[in-house]
């Protein structure tokens, strides 16, 4: 049997100019659909969001969000 727990010490911490780009990202028409989807995630980690709540704001799966996902 598998049990999965938090990670501990991940740890991001964005710029105030980091964060105005990747919700700019997110806004942007013109970019890729890949940095549209993880920005949010960047942004919601950061903030301290465990994955069941990233993936409840950002609609994705778990497998998307948890570990393991290269990004």
């Amino acid at each position: 049997m598998r049990v999965f727990a938090m990670r501990s010490g991940l740890a991001i911490t964005p710029t105030d100019e980091d964060r105005r780009r990747l919700v700019a990202v997110t806004a942007d028409r013109n970019s890729p659909q890949t940095h549209v989807w993880r920005a949010p995630t960047v942004l919601l980690t950061a903030d301290g969001a465990g994955i069941q709540a990233i993936v409840h704001r950002t609609g994705t799966s778990k497998t998307c969000v948890g570990p393991g996902r290269s990004v």
